[in-house]
């Protein structure tokens, strides 16, 4: 029935085109007789014309035209225009009007003509407009069109003359510029809808330098439609890309609407098809030849030719034979293919998915109207679109549902989901493929169906985390290949892998996963799922907690198991275990940031400092925008580097994204602190302090900032001291004992701020001692007193204390302050104000004494000894073991008396146990 129409609808675009030549070529001719011309035709007209005229009387020797009325009949039908344009267009005996309606139905109906009488693809209004084209002339009162009229109504009256009509030899006699076998496109009764983005790319890539092109797609998309329609392109360029185009089909089976028919006298061998073309191509006794002796054939023709080989439906046979042929292709020649899997290492793959809506739509309401089913010819634009919906946008599986209803069959029945003609026609589309699978691929396809929605990669190898990344990787190429899989990327998420809307119907009608399965990738996902709850609380208890794992998205939401699993191994010292841990996450999504920060901040932890601080840049590199990443690389640089200046760089980069952190801002604080830039530091470090907010920090994070702003105020005293300047020395100190109070009052103290206020009050006697005023060291004894009152009794670690005690001997008040500091307290311990190391063993030839001065982002100091006298030391003069970083004024160390170009300095220091 389909194929009548097809013939119906080419041979009634010829009728009326055939009418209206004969007509206006009888036109033509009265009015060039009545004005007496003779010379009729122009003179690259009367050449072919000639050429027709002689090919079509080729059995009667010596005979010649007699004059340009003989010739009319050969010349094109686009020539009439010409003919009409040159000779009449100052005629009296016809108006100009009229003139200009024959000019605009010739040139609308040319390439109509060319395609009914060339063998090419009809176009969806071809027939529409050759009846416009018609009407139009029939309304010119002032020609009389009498075989348009009786054809018109012929076809009302007895449409299937039609069918019996024969187009002309000569009509395509010009049309023998590329040898071809395409068949007539199935399409042709409907026309070619839709696809022209398809149609141009296709188009684009069989011009291209690409020695092999797929089309890769479902069953029933579209691939064979999509492939004659760029083929008979081809055909029609005015520069022939090619000299020849070979068809052949390795289609197996048909779906019909009575279910799936074999097809007969079908190839399948590699042997058959390589046959099969070079038999096309007119190899002799190309059937009984070898493989190999074909493919030299072939490709023989292939270096002397311009050839496009074509092989439809290739899935239905191992593409592996057909490597000798596809490798080595000569250059100009091209083999295009339409598969439900692609080749892969080989090939430009073309994927194409279904019709888009509008066009489904279309092929519904065309293709009811060819079958003449008037439900769907004359419904309503939703209900054709739902139905389109349903049928997953897939050209076949329309055609089908089309031709079911035709034969009776209800909508509802065709598409209903349960067992019947509808999983049928489905497993048309896909069984073929999906059990010539191997197991990693079933089984990524299974894992899609089961986690219910796309899946990244770095998901899919986590849900398959038993199988080997090689065998993923390599399934999920050659599914990629296939018509199963569908790619979705955005520009901040990873790409994603779906199944397709229908191959994810028949995974779960037909071939659904097992139950073991489906319960693995469910139980994964829900560790997933609680393991990004749990940082995420980690996170919000403290937003720049370094330790807490950061997941954007999907994939970073996989690695974060692992990069957990590193952490965790790092702080238990298990370091195999976590580099095994960092190297997947690496290998799983080596573009995120954050599993570089987190492999720097474990690295720093186990002391690789190098590649702990080349991971840290790397995470910054990765993520600008990371304010998480820069934190961390800030705080490695001042803590392990003592690059403030560096830090200051990041840091300032992330404050100018979050302005009003106050994470942020007290980290900046730090750096300045590090680079002697007190003032600016003392600015941040209130401001923080003084904002609402500061109470919504966690406690730790709270006792942090005091006790850096507490260390801000100590360095300035120190700087002050090296100025000479007793009156910005005291202001400071008050300022540092003043936040240590503030800290106490709000219970926001820990060892540190004891060991912070130790330094203050060794800063302050020393102070107190070189300017002999036992009345300030009573001042800030007495407020150190107060502080220590109320914390737990630790030790308080005052160094040098008997040269205190001696050089305030006269001072009842300090002595009993310092007595008072010693005593227990309620809660029984005991503050202790020996120097620390007092009883360690000295070395012969060592002296002790305590670091009174650390020039800030310099690299030298002063040590006092027990005399009182200061000594200078260089960062050089520090032995092999103790870091320069290490070192805190106020710190016991021991040293030996060296000489430089001044005089008396301290050298091999070390820090005292």
């Amino acid at each position: 029935m389909v194929t009548t129409a097809l013939v119906a609808t080419r041979n009634t675009c010829f009728a009326i085109i055939s009418a209206i030549e004969t007509d206006l070529r009888e036109t033509v001719q009265l009015l060039a007789e009545m004005h007496g011309i003779t010379d009729l035709l122009p003179t690259d007209v009367r050449e072919i014309a000639l050429r027709r005229w002689a090919s079509d009387h080729s059995s009667g020797p010596g005979l010649s035209p007699e004059n340009d009325f003989d010739l009319l009949p050969y010349s094109d039908f686009a020539d009439l225009s010409k003919i009409i344009a040159s000779q009449f267009s100052n005629s009296p005996l016809i108006a100009a009007h009229v003139l200009s309606v024959l000019a605009a139905v010739i040139d609308m109906l040319n390439p109509i003509r060319h395609r009914v009488c060339h063998s090419r693809p009809l176009e969806p209004d071809d027939l529409p407009l050759s009846l416009d084209g018609a009407s139009r002339l029939l309304a010119l009162p002032e020609l009389h069109f009498a075989t348009l009229k009786a054809t018109v109504a012929r076809l009302s009256e007895d449409m299937p003359f039609v069918l019996n009509l024969v187009i002309p030899a000569f009509w395509a006699a010009d049309d023998d510029r590329v040898y071809n076998n395409l068949p007539l496109p199935e399409f042709d009764e409907t026309g070619f809808l839709g696809r022209n983005d398809d149609r141009r790319q296709v188009t684009r890539l069989l011009l291209s330098h690409y020695p092999v092109v797929s089309i890769v797609g479902e069953g029933g998309v579209g691939k064979t439609a999509l492939a004659q329609r760029c083929l008979y392109d081809l055909l029609d360029m005015s520069e022939a890309p090619y000299d020849a185009i070979v068809w052949t089909s390795l289609k197996a089976s048909t779906l019909t609407p009575s279910g799936v028919q074999e097809v007969t006298e079908q190839v399948r061998t590699t042997l058959g098809l390589l046959a099969q073309l070079a038999s096309a191509l007119g190899t002799p006794d190309s059937a009984s030849q070898t493989v190999e002796a074909l493919v030299e054939e072939l490709h023989e023709y292939m270096r002397a030719f311009r050839v496009l080989l074509v092989i439809d439906n290739l899935e239905t046979l191992s593409s592996h034979g057909l490597r000798p042929l596809l490798a080595g292709l000569p250059a100009g020649s091209k083999i295009l293919i339409t598969s439900r899997v692609g080749l892969g290492e080989f090939e430009a793959r073309y994927a194409l998915s279904g019709l888009d809506k509008p066009t489904a739509t279309a092929l519904l309401r065309s293709y009811g109207r060819v079958v003449g089913v008037d439900l769907l010819a004359k419904a309503a634009d939703a209900l054709l679109q739902s139905y389109a919906k349903k049928l997953f946008l897939n050209p076949l599986l329309i055609k089908w549902f089309v031709a079911g209803i035709a034969r009776g069959s209800s909508p509802d029945a065709l598409l209903s989901r349960s067992e019947g003609p509808f999983a049928e026609a489905l497993a048309f589309c896909f069984a073929n493929l999906f059990d010539r699978l191997s197991i990693h691929e079933r089984d990524i396809l299974h894992v899609l169906a089961s986690a219910r929605r796309p899946l990244s990669l770095a998901e899919l190898h986590y849900l398959l985390s038993d199988r080997s990344p090689r065998d993923v990787d390599w399934a999920l190429n050659t599914l990629y290949n296939s018509s199963m899989l569908q790619q979705s990327a955005s520009t901040n998420d990873p790409v994603r892998y779906r199944l397709s809307d229908s191959g994810s119907e028949f995974i779960a009608r037909q071939r659904p996963p097992g139950k073991a399965l489906f319960d693995q990738v469910q139980l994964r996902i829900r560790e997933l799922r609680n393991i990004a709850e749990l940082e995420n609380v980690r996170q919000n208890r403290y937003t720049y907690d370094v330790f807490a794992v950061r997941a954007r998205n999907s994939d970073e939401r996989i690695v974060a198991v692992y990069l957990r699993r590193a952490l965790d191994a790092a702080r238990r010292k298990q370091w195999d275990a976590t580099h095994v841990a960092i190297e997947e996450a690496k290998r799983l999504v080596p573009q995120s940031s954050e599993v570089w920060r987190v492999s720097g901040l474990v690295l720093g932890q186990e002391g690789d400092h190098f590649r702990a601080l080349q991971d840290l840049e790397n995470a910054v590199a990765l993520d600008g925008q990371s304010t998480i990443a820069r934190y961390t690389l800030a705080l490695f640089l001042l803590r392990e580097t003592g690059d403030a200046e560096g830090a200051l760089v990041h840091l300032e980069a992330a404050v100018r994204q979050e302005p009003d952190d106050l994470t942020l801002q007290s980290a900046k604080a730090q750096a300045l602190v590090r680079l002697g830039n007190y003032a600016a530091a003392e600015e941040l470090y209130l401001r923080v302090i003084d904002d609402k907010r500061f109470s919504e920090l966690g406690w730790r994070h709270r006792v942090a900032i005091f006790d850096q702003a507490c260390e801000c105020y100590r360095r300035w005293s120190e700087k002050d001291a090296t100025d000479r300047d007793d009156g910005q020395f005291r202001e400071h100190i008050d300022r540092a004992l003043g936040i240590v109070e503030r800290a106490a009052e709000l219970k926001l103290f820990d060892e540190q701020t004891r060991e912070r206020l130790s330094r203050v009050l060794n800063e302050a006697l020393w102070h107190a001692l070189h300017r002999k005023d036992s009345g300030y060291a009573e001042r800030v004894l007495e407020r150190a007193a107060a502080v220590v009152a109320q914390m737990p009794a630790r030790p308080l670690a005052l160094h040098s204390r008997g040269i205190f005690e001696q050089a305030f001997a006269g001072s009842v008040a300090v002595l009993r302050l310092l007595a008072t500091l010693s005593a227990e307290d309620s809660g029984g311990g005991a503050i202790s104000l020996r120097p620390a190391g007092e009883s360690d063993p000295v070395p012969s030839g060592y002296g002790t004494g305590v670091i009174h001065t650390l020039v800030a982002g310099g690299s030298y100091g002063f040590i006092e000894d027990s005399s009182g006298s200061r000594l200078f030391f260089h960062r050089s003069h520090v032995v092999s073991g103790t870091r320069w970083e290490s070192l805190r004024m106020g710190a016991m160390v021991r040293f030996r008396v060296g000489q430089n170009h001044q005089g008396k300095c301290a050298v091999d220091v070390s820090l005292s146990e």
